[in-house]
């Protein structure tokens, strides 16, 4: 099963960004998701087409699980 971590962010007009973070092995805990959202904010770190992000919308986990028929 693969995990995906997705940081989801508002842009200037209120709108979701997301930012995808592939195959998480490690836990993830609110406390270190917000913390490395809220650098990635201060640093001005990211500059999607979507939106430049102002603020923490959330965070989440997704998990995928493919069964292959042949």
């Amino acid at each position: 099963m693969s995990k995906t971590l997705e940081l989801i962010f508002l842009n200037a007009a209120n709108k979701p960004v997301k930012l995808l973070i592939p195959d998480l092995k490690a836990g993830v805990t609110e406390e270190n998701a917000r913390n490395a959202m809220n650098t990635l904010l201060e640093t001005d770190a990211l500059n999607p087409t979507a939106g430049k992000p102002v603020a923490v919308k959330s965070a989440q986990i997704v998990e995928k699980d493919t069964h292959v028929i042949f």
